[in-house]
């Protein structure tokens, strides 16, 4: 009790009032189910921009915001993030999260913000670009 009153002098109860009634109507669980369809139509954009490349190993998740795809061992993965920014894609190095002597090659790839047409459009051109390597 002496730590709350050295931090908050009263608690939040018009913020607390609003996330109430938020819940309780079902607000936010139909907000979570619009996100979800969001994600999911990304994540379905991106890996069928990503198919066209018969080079990559694309695992799909059942849920979260990223999914990583495998490359063959002739492309490094620091080139392939290079290839992949060019093209539109936020990625990151699979390699560059590794905390092991043998790092795995590989791309981290989001989909989280994005409008599935963009997502498929950048998807293809990396595709693309990496079939010619």
């Amino acid at each position: 009790m002496a730590l709350r009153s050295r931090t908050d002098r009263s608690p939040p109860t018009l913020a607390e009032a609003a996330l109430t009634d938020l819940l309780r109507e079902g607000h936010f669980a139909a907000h979570l189910r619009r996100a979800r369809r969001h994600a999911q139509a990304a994540r379905d954009a991106l890996v069928a921009g990503l198919s066209a490349a018969k080079n990559l190993s694309v695992a799909v998740p059942d849920q979260g915001l990223h999914l990583v795809a495998g490359l063959p061992d002739s492309l490094a993965d620091t080139a392939a993030a290079e290839i992949a920014r060019g093209a539109g894609l936020g990625v990151r190095a699979l390699s560059s999260m590794a905390v092991t002597n043998a790092p795995r090659q590989g791309l981290v790839i989001g989909f989280s913000g994005f409008a599935p047409e963009v997502l498929q459009a950048a998807a293809t051109r990396f595709a693309a670009a990496i079939s010619n390597n």
